[in-house]
C-alpha cells in the first residue's frame, strides 16, 4: 500500500473511530438524569414514623402560641424540662402540613434532601462523567431509612453537607456563612454538636498548617459559630441539654451498633471504609490530617448507634472529593456540545421518565404509611369515639400518636420524645410497665391512670390490670385497652382498618 493510500485509509477511519467515542459521551446527560430520577423516586416515600405525629402537633402549638415552654403539656410523667431542640423543622412541617396536608410534608421532606444530596454531586465538578451521581448513590443507599421519613435529622445531614462543602471551597471567605449555619442548625437538631466537632478540627488544622492571618480566622469563625449557637429560646440551656443527651446509646433500635443493624447497612459502612483506605493508605491522597480525624469520629459513631452510618458516608465522600476528583478528572469529551436533536430526545425521554415515576408516587405522596408501628385501629376507634380526658400509660411508640388526637385532655405517660423530657429512672419505669415487672407494677399502683393500652405480648400486665380494678372494655388480636372501673365503659367500633396519616 503506497503512502498516499495509508493516509486516505487513516483519514477514512477516523471519523468512524471518532463516532464510536461521542455515542456514549453524547448519551450521558440521559444517564445522569436517569439517575436523579431514580434518586427522587427513592426519596419521595414518606413513612409516618412515631415522631412525626408528634412533630406536627408540637409545630402547630407554636405557630399558634409562639411559646416555648419547659413543662410539656402532654405528659404526666415528665420529670426533666423539655427543650425542644427542633422546633424550627417543627414549624416548618407544620406550615407545609396546614398548607397541603401530606403533599406538603412530602414536598418539603424532599426539598431538604435533594438540596443534601446535590450539594453532594456539586463537590465533584470537575470529575469525570457520573462520578457525581456514583457519589449521590454511594450517600442514597445507607441514608434511605432516614431520607423516606420526615423527620429532623434530616436537617442535620443537610447541616454537615453545607459545612463540607464551605470547608471544601476555594475561596476561604466563604466560612463566614458557618456562624449563620449554625443559628440555623441549633434550632433545628442537636445534630448541630457533630458540625461544631468537624469545625473544631478544620480549625485545628488551620492553627497547624496555616500563616498567622488563617489562624486568627480560623479561630474567630470558630469562635462566632460556639457563639450562634447560644442564639436559641433556650439560650445556654441548650448546653446543658446537649451535654445530657449526646450520648452514643440509647434502648431505642436506631441507636443500636452497627453489627445489629439491618445488612444494607453494614454493606455500605465497609464499602465506605474500604474506599478511604484504598484511596488514603493505597493510593496516598492527599487528604488533610483534621477532614480524616472527623471520618474516623463519625465511623467510631456509626460502629455505636447505626443512624449515624448515613451521615458517615456523607462526609467520607465530600471529604474525599477533592481527591477522587484529582484521580478521575474530567476528560474532554465529556465538555462536548450535544446536538439540538439529541438534547430534544433526552428531553423527552426524560420528562416522560418523571412523568411516570410522579404518577407511581402520587398515592404515596398523599397516603402516608404508618408501617408496622402502628396502633390497634380497632382500640384506636374506641378511643375516638369516647374522646378521653385524663391519663394513659401506653406504649412507648405509640405516645405521639395518642398526642396527636387526644392530647392534652388525655396525657400520655411515655413517648418517642424519650430521654428528651424523661430521665433515666422514668423510662426504666415505664419499660418495667410493659414488662409487668415490680417497679413498672408499682408505678400502675401508685399513679391508678384512667387508662392503660398496650399490646397483646403484654399478657402478664393484662392479668395483672384485671386483678386490680381495671376492665378490659378493649381486648382485640393486636392490644387491649384497660379502663378504671369507675370511668364510662368504653363501645367496641367493631372491625376497623388504619387510615393515612393523620387519620385513625
Amino acid at each position: 500500500m503506497s503512502s498516499v493510500q495509508l493516509a486516505d485509509s487513516t483519514k477514512n477511519r477516523t471519523p468512524s473511530t471518532n463516532r464510536q467515542s461521542r455515542v456514549p459521551s453524547e448519551f450521558r446527560p440521559l444517564v445522569r438524569g436517569v439517575i436523579w430520577v431514580l434518586v427522587l423516586t427513592a426519596i419521595v416515600p414518606t413513612k409516618a414514623e412515631p415522631d412525626l405525629w408528634g412533630n406536627l402537633r408540637f409545630g402547630l402549638d407554636l405557630l399558634a402560641s409562639w411559646s416555648f415552654a419547659t413543662v410539656d403539656p402532654y405528659s404526666f410523667t415528665q420529670d426533666i424540662p423539655w427543650v425542644n431542640h427542633s422546633w424550627l423543622p417543627q414549624i416548618l412541617l407544620a406550615a407545609a402540613f396546614s398548607a397541603a396536608g401530606s403533599v406538603g410534608v412530602v414536598v418539603l421532606k424532599v426539598i431538604v434532601v435533594a438540596i443534601g444530596l446535590w450539594l453532594v454531586a456539586g463537590a465533584f465538578e470537575g470529575s469525570r462523567a457520573l462520578v457525581p451521581e456514583a457519589a449521590v448513590i454511594a450517600v442514597l443507599i445507607p441514608g434511605i431509612a432516614l431520607f423516606t421519613t420526615a423527620r429532623a435529622q434530616l436537617w442535620t445531614f443537610l447541616g454537615l453537607v453545607v459545612l463540607c462543602r464551605l470547608i471544601l471551597a476555594r475561596d476561604p471567605r466563604r466560612m463566614v456563612w458557618v456562624p449563620l449555619l449554625f443559628v440555623v442548625w441549633v434550632n433545628s437538631h442537636v445534630g448541630w454538636v457533630t458540625g461544631l466537632a468537624i469545625l473544631v478540627w478544620w480549625t485545628i488544622g488551620c492553627v497547624v498548617r496555616g500563616p498567622q492571618r488563617q489562624r486568627l480566622y480560623a479561630v474567630g469563625i470558630l469562635s462566632a459559630a460556639v457563639l450562634a449557637t447560644l442564639v436559641n429560646p433556650y439560650g445556654w440551656r441548650m448546653w446543658r441539654f446537649v451535654w445530657g443527651v449526646a450520648h452514643l446509646s440509647r434502648d431505642i433500635s436506631e441507636w443500636q451498633p452497627l453489627w445489629a443493624a439491618p445488612i444494607l447497612q453494614l454493606v455500605a459502612f465497609l464499602a465506605c471504609l474500604t474506599v478511604v483506605i484504598v484511596l488514603v493508605v493505597v493510593g496516598r491522597a492527599r487528604v488533610p490530617f483534621e477532614r480524616l480525624a472527623s471520618i474516623a469520629g463519625l465511623a467510631y459513631a456509626a460502629l455505636r448507634a447505626v443512624k449515624f452510618n448515613s451521615l458517615f458516608v456523607a462526609v467520607s465522600a465530600l471529604f474525599l472529593a477533592p481527591a477522587i476528583v484529582e484521580r478521575f478528572p474530567r476528560r474532554p469529551a465529556d465538555d462536548r456540545p450535544l446536538a439540538a436533536g439529541i438534547r430534544l430526545i433526552n428531553g423527552v425521554i426524560l420528562a416522560l421518565l418523571l412523568t411516570v415515576a410522579t404518577i407511581n408516587a402520587w398515592p404515596n405522596i398523599r397516603c402516608l404509611d404508618s408501617g408496622d408501628w402502628r396502633p390497634d385501629p380497632i382500640a384506636a376507634r374506641a378511643l375516638l369515639d369516647a374522646q378521653p380526658a385524663g391519663r394513659i400509660v401506653v406504649a412507648f411508640d405509640w405516645g405521639e400518636y395518642v398526642i396527636w388526637h387526644f392530647g392534652p385532655q388525655l396525657r400520655v405517660s411515655y413517648d418517642p420524645r424519650y430521654d428528651l423530657v424523661y430521665s433515666s429512672h422514668t423510662i426504666a419505669e415505664q419499660d418495667a410497665v410493659d414488662g409487668a415487672r415490680p417497679e413498672g407494677l408499682a408505678f400502675l399502683q401508685r399513679a391508678r391512670p384512667e387508662y392503660v393500652w398496650f399490646r397483646q405480648s403484654s399478657q402478664h400486665l393484662k392479668s395483672w390490670l384485671q386483678s386490680n380494678g381495671y376492665r378490659l372494655d378493649i381486648d382485640t388480636s393486636e392490644s387491649f385497652i384497660g379502663v378504671r372501673q369507675d370511668l364510662p365503659q368504653l363501645q367496641d367500633p367493631g372491625p376497623q382498618t388504619f387510615g393515612c396519616f393523620p387519620s385513625p
